[in-house]
């Protein structure tokens, strides 16, 4: 229950910053919510689709920066090789 608790709190925390940052290149909130949801992974609690939307709207942003796959490297580890496929198609 605290880990839920916890989880809950850094997501609005983050969204709150998400919704503060407007046109501004900042990364820090995205890679946030990424990790957010990849600690929901590892705890057996994590939802696949906020996952890779949480993926795919860094892509978006940031996939032009030769930093993006450093980035994202570790946060891939948690995807199912299916789950990897579907990212890869998007």
């Amino acid at each position: 229950m605290q880990f839920d608790s916890r989880m809950s709190n850094a997501s609005e925390f983050v969204l709150k910053l998400l919704e503060n940052i407007g046109d501004n290149f900042v990364r820090c909130p995205y890679l946030a919510n990424i990790e957010i949801e990849r600690r929901r992974h590892l705890h057996g609690k994590g939802d696949d689709e906020k996952f890779l939307d949480a993926l795919i709207q860094y892509f978006v942003r940031f996939g032009h920066l030769a930093c993006f796959t450093s980035d994202v490297e570790m946060f891939l580890e948690v995807l199912t090789p299916d789950k990897k496929a579907e990212l890869w198609g998007s």
